[in-house]
């Protein structure tokens, strides 16, 4: 989906959404990426909103990825691929996932957006604490204080209006 300001269309989008138990958060980062970053711009049709310049003074890039941080699907030749950790023989490609390990990727991505400069914010929902999942969340976010670990609806809830709150503060600030 292009960036739009049309509610309605995005939440159409939403409620279309599906869960089928894979996590592919690599894949979430980087069309993320694509949509803040001007420099994927002709990745989108030249009729809908395109990313703002990257340090446009009136202007605030932030990310929110949430996750339960199993990454656990990656593709080869847009199929999934033989070494993902989700799906079955009948749903597999007899290859493994062209761009290496899922983390690795993610990582590279992570790294990526916050050196262009936008905010990232991690949500690991439902993962333990101190795990490995906990701890590349926590890597990933541009800072500890954009990182949130939620187990229940209430935490994230509490989570997300903080997030709101952070981002209106650095608005304000710009």
């Amino acid at each position: 989906m292009p960036l739009t300001a049309n509610k309605t269309t995005l939440n159409t989008e939403i409620d279309d959404l599906t869960t089928t138990g894979s996590t592919a958060g690599h894949i979430g980062l980087a069309w993320g990426y694509y949509a803040l970053a001007p420099s994927w711009n002709t990745l989108w049709p030249n009729a809908s909103q395109h990313a703002g310049e990257m340090g446009a003074t009136d202007l605030v890039k932030a990310m929110v990825m949430m996750t339960d941080g199993e990454f656990n699907t990656g593709y080869c030749k847009g199929v999934i691929a033989n070494d993902s950790g989700y799906g079955n023989n009948n749903d597999q490609i007899s290859c493994n996932a062209e761009n290496g390990g899922f983390y690795a990727q993610a990582t590279s991505l992570c790294n990526a957006i916050k050196a262009d400069g936008i905010h990232l914010y991690t949500v690991g929902f439902a993962i333990a604490a101190g795990s490995s999942e906990d701890n590349f969340l926590k890597g990933c976010a541009t800072s500890n204080e954009h990182y949130y670990l939620a187990s229940n609806g209430a935490q994230l809830t509490a989570a997300f209006k903080s997030i709101a709150k952070s981002i209106s503060l650095l608005r304000l600030a710009k």
